[in-house]
This record gives C-alpha cells, structure tokens and sequence, in this order.
C-alpha cells in the first residue's frame, strides 16, 4: 500500500534538507487538502516568506511527481 505522507515526506526532505515527516499533519477537513506542512518553521533559515517557500516547494514536487 502506498503511504502518501512518506511520499511527501521523502520529497520533502529532498528539497529542505530536514526531516519532514514528524512536521507533516493530516487535515481533518477534507475540502481544505489532505496534508499540511508547516512552512513558518523553514522561513527563518531560507530568508523567505513562508508563502514562498510553500509555492516554490509545490512547484518542485510537482516536477519530480
């Protein structure tokens, strides 16, 4: 079975050279997605707004997907 959240972690991780996986949550709301991760965390050590991060993530996992 495939395990969504190791995915994105293992994903994640490449791209933030942390590990992710404890930081990544299941949204209880479905209509709001499926997971979440916290970007504010990363936002000091990247010099960049943590709407940032999340868009140039997004962008990155999409090309490796």
């Amino acid at each position: 079975m495939l395990d969504i959240k190791k995915e994105l972690s293992n994903l994640l991780d490449k791209e933030v050279n942390i590990n992710t996986y404890d930081l990544i949550k299941e949204i209880k709301e479905k209509d709001k997605g499926d997971y979440t991760f916290p970007c504010f965390s990363l936002s000091k050590e990247m010099h960049k707004a943590p709407n940032v991060i999340a868009d140039e993530l997004k962008d990155k996992i999409k090309s490796n997907i």
